[in-house]
């Protein structure tokens, strides 16, 4: 038995199934822990806000229309701007 899918109440969605069914979502999921960890310069959080990253980037491919919010690239560009100077988690996402 999976302890995960003991605690988790019923109908709750797994990070997967998110990802599966509902990639924008996952992608603004994953951009909101992203900018949390840089905004507030929690370095010790930048190689999972790296790997959040490379999992925007494939999630991209499965969005057929982000909306009102940004591309993938639109947003890469923002993140390079913003914080182009922590070279921490840039390299991380090399």
């Amino acid at each position: 038995v999976n302890n995960a899918m003991i605690c988790r109440p019923s109908g709750a969605i797994t990070n997967f199934q998110l990802y599966l069914r509902h990639p924008l979502a996952a992608t603004l999921l994953k951009r909101g822990l992203i900018d949390f960890a840089l905004q507030n310069s929690r370095v010790k959080r930048y190689r999972h806000a790296a790997r959040h990253l490379r999992e925007c980037k494939n999630l991209a491919a499965r969005v057929d229309d982000f909306a009102q919010f940004d591309t993938h690239e639109a947003y890469l560009d923002g993140l390079k701007q913003s914080h182009g100077k922590k070279t921490s988690f840039w390299g991380a996402v090399a």
